[in-house]
């Protein structure tokens, strides 16, 4: 399992229906599978399961999985993604709807815990955050510096004092070929008051 709901905050009524949308991208191929089911722990003790469905595709493949199950009579159903052994697999836009009436449950998507920078560090130019996970030098998110975009500290959040040594240090690679040899600059710049 690499993600589930917790039923204590989104209980599942038991002999319910319901129906789980999601959007998914396969990064590496599943050495065995990728798969999502309506589970219940004190079902499963039992040997009594429901049907689930797979994550279709290999590396690169998208879409969308539907998934409508009607609960058994147990109180602790949760929703389980599981990888069944090795693989990489990002999904996003998640719905689960009631089937008795159609009517939105939950919905979530990833947008909200997205990485981001803290006060001190300001964007500027064609600089972002980026999640790709082909970009990411470590962790969730790295800086991308594009068309002359850069950062600069908030004196506000960060005061650098006068007469005083700082060291900076940063990881980086360099994405797209250039011409020049310097592709980045870091120096120390303060601005006039008026």
């Amino acid at each position: 399992m690499f993600l589930s709901t917790n039923p204590s905050v989104l209980p599942l009524a038991p002999n319910h229906s319901y129906t789980l949308t999601f959007q998914y991208k396969i990064l590496t191929a599943p050495g065995n599978y990728f798969s999502v089911q309506f589970y219940s722990q004190t079902a499963g003790a039992q040997s009594n399961f429901l049907p689930g469905a797979t994550v279709p595709g290999g590396a690169g493949a998208t879409g969308t999985v539907t998934l409508t199950s009607t609960l058994g009579n147990y109180s602790d159903y949760q929703v389980f993604w599981l990888i069944g052994s090795t693989g990489a697999v990002c999904i996003d836009n998640i719905q689960i709807t009631d089937g008795a009436t159609g009517k939105v449950v939950v919905s979530e998507n990833a947008e909200a815990i997205a990485p981001t920078l803290k006060s001190g560090i300001q964007l500027q130019g064609g600089a972002v955050v980026t999640t790709d996970p082909s970009l990411v030098i470590a962790g969730k998110g790295s800086l991308l510096l594009n068309n002359r975009g850069g950062f600069v500290t908030d004196p506000s959040a960060i005061p650098l004092g006068a007469n005083a040594v700082y060291t900076i240090k940063f990881d980086y690679r360099i994405v797209s070929p250039t011409t020049v040899d310097d592709v980045l600059y870091a120096v120390p710049w303060r601005e006039a008051a008026l």
